[in-house]
């Protein structure tokens, strides 16, 4: 399998972090910034810190959540993208939806993604050519009629409260037979892998908060739309679903 080195490599930093991210659950947690609707620990940044330690002796450019604007791509073809906590609220508030999200790219295209649901210690991975995972069991999406499926969604740090977008909101939810928002993209995406869930839909949601997520849905089987909003900001419009008559529907 053409990414199974690296696939290991993000395996084995993404349970690195896990273990000290849940260790310190239930501590006090050092908050580094709260500006509107976004909030930064301590944590997040030590979290980052390993990760990037494990993933630099392979020489890929790594573009993190932390550290954005260090983000060097050069000449390759390959990149990390990197969370090292997706849910940083819900973890500074106690509530177990969060989780450690390490994906590569390649052609701008997500091949490998791992997601490690530290607080209940599960993992979700896969890689193009070599399906996805469940710890050590195989998932792929199913595909049911959207008057019976379940769609995860959310409110981002830079969604659009304007009449028009919140009427957009509610006449797509509305189309489901359930609605969830987990407080975490990346788990969320992990469910429409392992088929807890049939479609995931976000605009304005930003890259790294989805990029191993929809690695892993695509070798689950699942198909995605992503668009490129803003560029500069990594902020993009996102559409997964095990069905892909439901990405019409959106």
């Amino acid at each position: 399998m053409e990414y199974l080195a690296e696939l290991q490599l993000a395996r084995n930093a993404a349970g690195m972090v896990g273990r000290k991210l849940s260790e310190n659950f239930h501590q006090q947690k050092t908050i580094i910034t709260s500006q509107g609707k976004d909030l930064k620990l301590e944590l997040d940044k030590k979290a980052e810190e390993i990760i990037v330690s494990q993933l630099r002796p392979t020489e890929i450019p790594i573009l993190s959540e932390e550290n954005p604007q260090a983000f060097d791509r050069g000449g390759s073809d390959m990149y990390w993208v990197v969370d090292p906590l997706d849910g940083s609220f819900n973890y500074f508030r106690k509530i177990d939806s969060c989780c450690v999200s390490i994906a590569l790219f390649k052609d701008d295209e997500p091949v490998l993604g791992v997601i490690t649901d530290f607080l209940k210690n599960k993992s979700f991975y896969g890689a193009s050519g070599y399906g996805a995972y469940e710890d050590d069991y195989p998932i792929k999406v199913t595909r049911r009629a959207i008057e019976e499926s379940v769609l995860a969604t959310g409110f981002p740090l830079h969604f659009e409260s304007s009449p028009e977008q919140v009427n957009r909101f509610l006449n797509i939810t509305n189309k489901f037979k359930k609605v969830r928002m987990f407080g975490s993209a990346a788990l969320s995406l992990a469910y429409v892998a392992s088929s807890k869930i049939d479609c995931y839909w976000e605009d304005g949601i930003l890259l790294w908060d989805v990029a191993a997520g929809l690695a892993i849905s695509k070798a689950a089987g699942a198909e995605y739309e992503m668009h490129i909003k803003d560029p500069d900001k990594y902020i993009v419009d996102v559409t997964c679903a095990g069905n892909p008559e439901l990405l019409g529907s959106i």
